[in-house]
């Protein structure tokens, strides 16, 4: 059981052509652009990084053209804080719990219980964008999408740690390039 992060090979259960589920098409395809990963992974285990949370930040700005200062990040956040709190990490502390509890005590359903506390964790993410879809509604343009992408993933991260090392700007830099790319293919 590695420590994977929460993104599934399969779409939701949306309809096609839904906004949640086009979100979510993104997010697994950013996902698995590149060092991406690696690079999300490193920040949620660092500081607490909400990959999915900052995926959004990305879809915000490219397809709703809406610019995210500091105090709106806040605001979103604190929008699905109860949500958070009470399905997606409670879930995922559960799944990674697996890791260091007895296997004699899990038994042989080790996976299959991994398994649904997975689907859990990535049932209440895909729900989450969803909520910050709702919450975006009414939200002001952006002028100019690329920069937009890269300062409200800053935004966030910035929120999150005031240690940010040189390495994490590149890091976001290419991260951002990358959401970009793929949302002027989505916009296409």
């Amino acid at each position: 059981m590695q420590d994977e992060i929460n993104i599934p090979s399969e779409g939701t259960d949306a309809v096609a052509g839904d906004e949640a589920a086009q979100m979510w098409a993104f997010s697994l395809e950013w996902w698995r652009s590149g060092r991406v990963e690696e690079i999300c992974l490193g920040w949620q285990n660092r500081f607490a990084c909400d990959v999915s949370f900052l995926l959004w930040t990305a879809w915000a700005s490219g397809i709703r053209q809406c610019s995210l200062g500091s105090n709106d990040i806040k605001d979103a956040l604190e929008y699905i804080a109860e949500w958070r709190g009470t399905i997606i990490d409670p879930a995922r502390a559960a799944r990674k719990g697996l890791r260091t509890t007895d296997p004699d005590l899990v038994g042989m359903h080790a996976r299959e219980i991994y398994s649904g506390f997975r689907a859990v964790e990535l049932k209440g993410e895909m729900r989450e964008q969803s909520m910050l879809l709702d919450w975006l509604d009414g939200r002001g343009a952006a002028d100019n999408m690329e920069s937009s992408i890269h300062s409200n993933m800053r935004h966030y991260i910035e929120l999150l740690s005031d240690d940010l090392s040189a390495k994490d700007y590149e890091n976001l830099e290419h991260i951002a390039e990358t959401a970009s790319a793929i949302l002027r293919r989505i916009q296409a």
